[in-house]
């Protein structure tokens, strides 16, 4: 009888129709209904069927009596998004299992669990081979750096099932305990730290513009809005340039191993496979048919990347820029050519080799905070070592560089360019755009939604209104800047609004001359970086003339009375902190440095800037400052590839006696 009675409720609901599947919904055209369903499905973050499974063999190794109920509501937020490679797809995961009842705690705690209490842990899933490798290579790391240098494995075996493994570490953040509000969003990497540096100089760029707005207005600006993180300080970005320094050179100065039989000189690397290398990411992330979404040369926002890229690079237009982009394509691939044929035509030359990270980012950077106060004695920890490979020197420097520069050194936000580049079928890609715009603008992916929105209304608004924008007075428009924050952060007093108004008010901007005067200075930030060459070690000449780096070009050449945009000065002077300490820790070199430094230096710069054209995120115009940047590096290599000779004894570079003993 209860069977029967189940089976008429079960049958009732279907006939009232008030299933959820029964719902009556508009007809809509197909492509919107597949984009509304693409947006559902990224919006749940579906995880691989073998994280629960996994997770519940990981919290029964880590002694919780209570895997099976823990998994089930555990709270995991991804770290980053999914890496799909040839491997498979990896995923990085913060797994937050609440704490049982008090005398579940006792009785783990007596046990020696480590799940006595609320766990918090960073579980790294992929293929089995993967992962055990990543292990290999971390215990490697630790036994070269120290043990303090990586992050401490919570299990020292990975946990399999089926072809799956996962990696177990402990979590890592610079937030001393009495700080930490959300635990989804505890700062913890070098980008972390160098992005609320970079936020306090845009926060007071900002209250420097109000001072020149009228009475009425003020009293509603909310001047003290702030970080609930300190920013770093000088000491702060010292110190962790200083550790950096060690790290690079303690990899530099390890013995390194010849990769074949064939390698006559392990501590050599030939010069070809560097060059050629550059083939796949000019293909993939620069000269692609189609664009990927994220890439700034997407059909969608290609007009605007046109209008925008003279500003970063002296006036050189975008065209011309991808014109020696496909010259230098074209060469690398007449050369591959050859070289499979077997008549290479490419010279032969030789650069020093060192065991290097590969992957060397702001991102992988992690920091330990022992202390509270303006002093905070970061500690620096290194994972991601996948990628440990042996490869040229000074490949670890480029690509940290490259990272510091441009996913640190944040560009403003134009108000205008919110609606087309955060729109379904532009920058946002295969995901929902308010989380596109969350990652992008550091704040939280609700806020981010409403933004959007108020957005969308306000413009809808002008629009019918037949108001002008662009011809607004300029108060007008940051009062519309204040209502879209105001909105986007739950309606909240603005002077008593927490994280995300303070990100929103350093990012955000109303008129493009903001951007434009960012664009110049940034401009000569990564011309800078491009023409640097080491200041101490070089030794050895080229026809005759002294392997001597010109001076840096200043990277904030402005007008008189012209006022400096503070967070992108900010921003080289922390790419220099890091530059200088590395080049006063790293190995001297000796032999045809001034002919090879273009392969030394704007090799690994190039192929990590490719990388980032199509990283979802980083906003539209740091992109176009990357393109620009881009666009420099490659004329370089083209210069180096025309003069480089066909002589009889190939050009090398190593490092110094002295500085490998």
């Amino acid at each position: 009888m209860a069977k029967l009675q189940g089976d008429y409720d079960h049958r009732l609901s279907v006939a009232n129709k008030a299933c959820p599947w029964q719902r009556f919904k508009a007809p809509e055209p197909r492509g919107e209904s597949s984009v509304e369903r693409l947006e559902v499905d990224v919006a749940t973050r579906p995880l691989h069927a073998s994280a629960t499974p996994l997770l519940e063999q990981v919290l029964s190794r880590l002694g919780s009596t209570r895997a099976a109920a823990e998994a089930a509501v555990a709270q995991t937020d991804r770290l980053g998004n999914p890496r799909i490679d040839s491997f498979g797809q990896t995923d990085v995961l913060l797994v937050r299992c609440p704490p049982g009842s008090e005398e579940e705690r006792q009785r783990e705690s007596d046990r020696g669990s480590a799940c006595s209490h609320e766990a918090s842990f960073v579980l790294k899933m992929g293929g089995k081979d993967r992962i055990f490798a990543e292990v290999d290579k971390l215990h490697w790391a630790a036994s070269v750096l120290g043990a303090s240098r990586v992050p401490r494995l919570l299990l020292a075996v990975p946990e399999a099932w089926l072809g799956q493994a996962a990696m177990v570490s402990e979590r890592i953040t610079f937030v001393p305990d009495s700080d930490r509000r959300s635990a989804a969003r505890l700062p913890s990497s070098l980008a972390d730290l160098l992005l609320l540096g970079c936020g306090r100089f845009a926060l007071e760029d900002v209250r420097a513009s109000w001072a020149a707005a009228p009475v009425e207005l003020q009293a509603a600006l909310p001047f003290a809005v702030n970080f609930d993180v300190p920013p770093p300080s000088a000491t702060d970005v010292r110190c962790v340039a200083r550790q950096v320094a060690e790290i690079l050179a303690t990899l530099a100065r390890h013995p390194v191993q010849p990769n074949s039989h064939e390698q006559l000189d392990p501590a050599l690397i030939e010069g070809k496979a560097i060059i050629l290398n550059l083939l796949q990411p000019l293909r993939r992330h620069l000269l692609q048919a189609q664009p990927a979404r994220a890439s700034p040369l997407h059909a969608t926002m290609r007009q605007r990347t046109e209008e925008w890229y003279p500003a970063f690079a002296d006036g050189a237009s975008l065209s011309d820029m991808l014109g020696m982009a496909r010259r230098l394509k074209d060469r690398l691939e007449d050369w591959r050519s050859a070289d499979n044929r077997g008549c290479s035509q490419m010279p032969k030359f030789f650069v020093p080799a060192a065991w290097t990270h590969g992957r060397m980012s702001a991102h992988h950077l992690l920091l330990r905070s022992s202390s509270e106060g303006s002093d905070r004695n970061l500690d620096l920890c290194v994972i991601g070592w996948s990628s440990l490979s042996q490869a040229p020197l000074y490949t670890d420097l480029a690509g940290l560089l490259t990272s510091v520069a441009f996913e640190t050194t944040r560009l403003p936000v134009m108000l205008d360019v919110i609606a087309s580049s955060y729109a379904s079928s532009t920058m946002a890609g295969d995901a929902v755009p308010a989380l596109r715009c969350a990652r992008q603008l550091c704040i939280e992916e609700a806020s981010a939604e409403r933004l959007l929105k108020a957005l969308a209304v306000a413009a809808e608004e002008a629009v019918v209104a037949g108001a002008d924008v662009e011809r607004q007075d300029r108060w007008r428009r940051e009062e519309a800047l204040l209502s879209a924050v105001h909105s986007a952060t739950g309606g909240e007093a603005l002077q008593d609004a927490g994280q995300d108004t303070a990100w929103l008010l350093a990012w955000l901007r109303t008129t493009d001359d903001a951007g434009r005067r960012a664009a110049v200075e940034a401009g000569h930030a990564s011309r800078a970086l491009v023409d640097w060459r080491p200041f101490r070690g070089i030794r050895g000449t080229v026809g005759g003339r002294p392997a001597v780096p010109r001076p840096d070009p200043s990277a904030a050449r402005r007008q008189r009375g012209e006022a400096p945009v503070r967070a992108v000065q900010f921003g080289w002077q922390t790419i220099r902190e890091f530059r200088d300490a590395a080049c006063a820790a790293l190995p001297a070199l000796e032999g045809d440095v001034d002919a090879l430094w273009p392969a030394i230096w704007f090799v690994p710069c190039l192929s990590r800037a490719l990388e980032l054209l199509d990283d979802d995120t980083l906003p539209w115009l740091q992109k176009v400052w990357l393109l620009s940047f881009v666009g420099q590096l490659v004329e370089r290599i083209l210069e180096f590839l025309d003069q480089l000779p066909l002589a009889k004894d190939p050009l090398c570079v190593r490092i110094a006696v002295a500085a490998a003993t």
